[in-house]
């Protein structure tokens, strides 16, 4: 009924309303399509998370503790675990005892783990007095969680002796850390390139 009193008593026209709200619902229909292709990435490009099969993009930063390097292409031919990660984070300070006996049971197999945060030096050195682990731990980060495109902690990426993407994983739980050991050793079983 036009002009009767809406709910609030209000003598308001409805009809007019309806096109506006449908072509506000039109509107926003025809983002969410449009956003995927959208914000669809290129493939391999800078700014996405790798997907399995792409190539991991380079890492970098400054190394704090652990013997192997901060750096894939001198990582060549071992089976490498990147942990995404920061002090105040919960799940990652929980996650790292047991990335740590990962890297003692499997680094002379060709494994190594690398921790990358992008909080200073000075302040993960301090972190790791508290919380030793024998891997290598990079600090001052930002550009390589820039080029991963990491929008969540922990992140586990797991990159194959041919610099292949083989295991993306973010957050922690018991399936998810059963898993990883799996594709851990089946990479390591697999010949080098």
């Amino acid at each position: 009924m036009r002009g009767a009193p809406d709910r609030r008593g209000s003598r308001t026209a409805r009809r007019p309303l309806r096109p506006l709200r449908a072509a506000l619902w039109a509107l926003g229909l025809s983002a969410l399509v449009a956003l995927p292709a959208a914000a669809a990435p290129t493939p391999g490009g800078p700014g996405r998370t790798p997907v399995v099969g792409d190539v991991a993009p380079a890492i970098g930063g400054q190394r704090v503790s652990g013997g192997d390097p901060v750096s894939l292409e001198q990582l060549g031919g071992r089976v490498v675990i990147l942990d995404f990660w920061a002090t105040w984070c919960g799940p990652c300070r929980a996650m790292s005892p047991i990335l740590d006996l990962m890297h003692r049971r499997h680094h002379d197999q060709g494994l190594s783990v690398v921790g990358l945060t992008d909080e200073p030096g000075a302040h993960v050195r301090a972190h790791l007095q508290r919380h030793p682990v024998a891997y290598t731990i990079a600090s001052d980060a930002r550009g390589t969680l820039r080029r991963y495109a990491i929008s969540g902690i922990p992140t586990l990426i797991v990159v194959d002796r041919a610099g292949k993407v083989r295991h993306v994983a973010q957050g922690v739980d018991p399936s998810a850390i059963t898993q990883l050991e799996t594709v851990v050793r089946q990479l390591l079983a697999e010949p080098a390139p």
